[in-house]
This record gives structure tokens, C-alpha cells and sequence, in this order.
């Protein structure tokens, strides 16, 4: 499972945050069995005081904006992964059964 799964955290100075991080990131997977590789990055948004969740897999991406300290950080990823891996997931079964190209963050088509 870890070889799959390839996490980035930047912009996040404390170690034991970032520790918090990749490991609720990891616990969310193994919790929904989600099939392939997938990558992961935790970034600072442009917006300050803001993350972006970028998770990439099965074709597909998703990203997301975070709105509070990176000390909170642990706390809140696990719900808005949650949500990330199931609209993904979801997205590539329908695109799989009617043959349709996967849809990215922005929820634009992409070939």
C-alpha cells in the first residue's frame, strides 16, 4: 500500500504535523480500499491561510481548498479526502461503463 500512494506536504514548517498529515492520508485509503496509485500533495494556496488538497488517480484529479492552520490540518484532510476519493471513484465507474472521458477538478471534460 505505501509503494502506491505517494504523499506531499509542503509549506508546513512542523514535523508532527506533517507526520499528522501522511498518516490520515494513508488511514483514509486503507479505509476505503480504493484500487491503483494515487498521489496526494498538500500545498499552500496563494490565498493566505489556505491548502490546497490535490489528490491524483485513476485517471482522474481533484482539487480542493482548505481554509485553516496547518495545525488542523490532520483534522480536516481525512474528510475532504473522503469526499475527493468517492467523487473520483464514482466519476471513473460511470466513465468506465459508458466509455466517457473522466472529469478533472474543475469539472471540465478532459480527453
Amino acid at each position: 500500500m505505501r509503494n502506491r500512494i505517494v504523499i506531499d506536504v509542503e509549506g508546513v514548517d512542523d514535523p508532527s504535523v506533517v507526520a499528522g498529515v501522511e498518516a490520515t492520508i494513508r488511514e483514509s485509503f486503507m479505509e476505503r480500499s480504493v484500487p491503483g496509485s494515487w498521489r496526494v500533495r498538500v500545498v499552500p494556496s496563494r490565498v493566505h491561510g489556505s491548502f490546497l488538497l490535490n489528490v491524483q488517480g485513476l485517471n482522474a484529479r481533484r482539487t480542493v481548498s482548505i481554509a485553516v492552520p496547518p495545525s488542523l490540518l490532520p483534522e480536516l484532510i481525512p474528510l475532504r479526502l473522503r469526499e475527493s476519493l468517492e467523487r473520483l471513484c464514482s466519476v471513473r465507474v460511470v466513465a468506465a461503463d459508458d466509455d466517457a472521458p473522466t472529469r478533472a477538478s474543475n469539472e471540465t471534460l478532459t480527453a
